[in-house]
């Protein structure tokens, strides 16, 4: 496969075609969505475990009085 190329002597770096920038932006936006997604489960995860705290500490204090 051949194909044309240009590169910035000033930058010292082959420029991206608009296709291959388009592939980054994707992944990009593929790797921020997966992020955002593992931080929906770890808050969901924390707020399950302050709920089983909290009916805990509730049973305890029902004993209690």
């Amino acid at each position: 496969e051949r194909r044309l190329a240009v590169y910035d002597p000033v930058s010292e770096e082959w420029l991206q075609t608009p296709a291959e920038a388009a592939e980054m932006r994707a992944a990009a936006a593929e790797m921020r969505a997966e992020m955002q997604a593992a931080r929906a489960e770890t808050a969901e995860a924390r707020a399950e475990t302050a709920e089983a705290e909290l009916e805990r500490l509730r049973k305890q204090l029902a004993r209690a009085k």
